[in-house]
């Protein structure tokens, strides 16, 4: 672990094997040593994380990336191609099903969010959007406010 860690790290912290061909989760497991001491030359902490393997899913030798969860909270994640930036302001785009001239039509709306960190491709999204809202991902440079849309499948 990076030495800049230190006083997030503790025993009990669950950790995430995965697959980096496949990206999918092998086991869960929780860290149970932490060295005392810093690597000087590589300001590191040694840890170590037990895994349960009954299912065999877990090799001698085996190269998987691991993933630390240094905490959870609910929220709402969304990939970092649905946002767009105006004068310093995060936004995204959500639908709302509307009935325009006697026939269902879906529009857009522009919202302002609140964004948290990045996890690989997401945002986590801190405030302006509500959990089963859908949101544009694609196309959202030739958005306007009020716009209709056709989605794509």
């Amino acid at each position: 672990m990076p030495s800049n860690r230190l006083s997030q790290l503790r025993n009990g912290l669950p950790v995430q094997l995965i697959d980096p061909t496949t990206q999918q989760l092998i086991g869960t497991g929780a860290i149970n040593f932490i060295s005392p001491s810093v690597s000087a030359d590589q300001q590191s902490i040694l840890s170590k994380a037990r895994f349960r393997n009954s299912q065999g899913r877990l090799r001698d030798g085996q190269y998987v990336k691991a993933r630390v969860i240094w905490n959870r909270q609910p929220g709402i994640l969304i990939p970092t191609v649905a946002i767009s930036r105006v004068a310093g302001q995060n936004f995204v785009f959500v639908t709302e099903n509307k009935t325009v001239n006697g026939k269902p039509q879906q529009i857009v709306h522009q919202r302002l969010v609140r964004l948290g960190d990045i996890q690989g491709t997401n945002y986590q999204v801190l405030s302006g959007l509500q959990s089963g809202e859908t949101i544009v991902t694609s196309g959202i440079l030739k958005l306007r406010e009020g716009a209709p849309i056709q989605p794509q499948s």
